[in-house]
């Protein structure tokens, strides 16, 4: 038994070092009811992958029965989560996710959808082009992303974002992608990042539950753009300034490849993060 003891000892510390997480209490705003969920990131699950975003690591703590991705604000940054399976996301209306700015001010937050032909749907061209929606005084409510090209957030936001994935799917740009239109039947890759935005350096964020959904929104109008949020700053050309305009589908091919790799390295980690 003591030998057994050592030895699951011994286990936990690697399984530790393996998953990098911190365990403490966060509570989560329930999921509001949705039909034909098809996830991509669920803190529920034994294995979800997430690979540092320049240079800022995440971390994963325990809230009831699920494992939130967390992150400190330092300059930019975000997650990049690749998928190991293709998600066939063809038949639902929106992608969603779960994110807590408790601590922040306004921000904004930006997006990219890769499918496995290398076509990429990004928010650099969503200006006035897609509508998302956000848990607000017990209802959804309708907004539009504006110039800055960022999924704008009241200060101290906490819940869910949802957008028009028939819409964002269309957002193509010349910074990355093969200039085709997103498959949703072909997903495999999501970069959601913050830009460099005052309100969120050295303020805590969480983010969990990437998924694309069916759901009936109740929903209010409001203007284009909703509050201001943080800017996107200017894009450049891709691979110039991976801090404005982070990589290209190739890279969520190595993503892939990788973690694939290292799954296998940290199933015992994720089974003490359930």
């Amino acid at each position: 038994m003591k030998k057994l003891a050592l030895i699951l000892t011994a286990v936990a510390m690697i399984a530790t070092l393996c998953a990098g997480f911190t365990v403490s209490a966060v509570d989560q705003t329930p999921n509001p009811e949705t039909t034909d969920k098809v996830v991509f990131i669920d803190g529920s699950q034994d294995i979800f992958i997430t690979t540092p975003y320049w240079g800022v690591a995440a971390e994963f703590v325990t809230a009831g029965d699920k494992t939130l991705i967390k992150l400190v604000g330092s300059g930019e940054f975000g997650i990049v989560a690749a998928s190991p399976d293709t998600v066939d996301a063809s038949e639902k209306a929106y992608f969603e996710f779960y994110v807590d700015g408790s601590e922040a001010a306004d921000f904004g937050i930006m997006l990219r959808i890769f499918d496995t032909a290398g076509a990429t749907g990004d928010i650099y061209g969503a200006a006035g082009a897609v509508d998302y929606y956000l848990q607000q005084n017990g209802k959804w409510e309708k907004y539009t992303i504006g110039d800055s090209c960022t999924i704008n957030c009241p200060a101290g936001y906490k819940g869910y974002v949802r957008m028009n994935i028939d819409q964002f799917k269309d957002c193509t740009t010349g910074y990355v992608g093969n200039g085709n239109s997103l498959n949703p039947a072909l997903i495999n890759g999501i970069w959601l990042w913050f830009p460099n935005q005052e309100a969120l350096q050295g303020k805590t964020v969480y983010l969990n539950d990437l998924a694309f959904v069916n759901a009936d929104l109740t929903a209010t109008e409001t203007q284009p753009g909703g509050n201001e949020g943080g800017e996107a700053g200017e894009a450049g050309e891709p691979g110039d300034n991976p801090g404005t305009n982070p990589g290209t589908a190739d890279m969520i091919s190595v993503c892939v490849l990788t973690a694939v790799a290292a799954a296998g390295a940290c199933v015992l980690a994720s089974k003490k993060r359930r």
